[in-house]
């Protein structure tokens, strides 16, 4: 059964180069407007990272949403592209190739879905953060040669 969101914020940008940026603003802007502040800096990066990946992929405008639940925050970003995204697995010294994994880390999951007019990648992240003091330490995988 769906759930309603506590609030939403939209957004649709062209593709173009100042769109990451614009993306990037609308997050700060409305998540500091709902004291989740704590937040920002993790949200906006995963927003750069899927706004930036639907410019250079699909090429077509996207929408920004961001939804507060009880205990989710989720930013989903669409486009017109019906191809799903790819986690790649970037070597030392590449340029690209590293935004899902951003977001794999930075997230509580993430995800997408396909519609008939594209798709929706989305990120959901936790609120109770927002009420923490400092950052939680980065998560880090487990190493059995320790």
């Amino acid at each position: 059964m769906p759930r309603d969101a506590l609030w939403t914020r939209d957004l649709t940008l062209e593709s173009q180069a100042t769109s990451a940026a614009q993306a990037r603003r609308f997050v700060r802007q409305h998540l500091g407007s709902h004291q989740l502040g704590a937040l920002a800096d993790d949200v906006e990066l995963v927003a750069s990272e899927l706004a930036t990946n639907a410019m250079q992929h699909a090429g077509t405008p996207f929408h920004l949403r961001l939804e507060a639940f009880d205990d989710t925050l989720r930013l989903t970003v669409s486009d017109g592209s019906t191809l799903g995204p790819v986690h790649l697995a970037a070597e030392p010294l590449d340029t690209s190739g590293r935004g899902l994994e951003i977001v794999s880390l930075l997230s509580r999951s993430w995800g997408y879905l396909e519609d008939g007019d594209g798709k929706s990648v989305w990120a959901e992240f936790d609120p109770a953060r927002a009420s923490e003091e400092g950052r939680p330490p980065p998560r880090r995988e487990a190493r059995s040669d320790q």
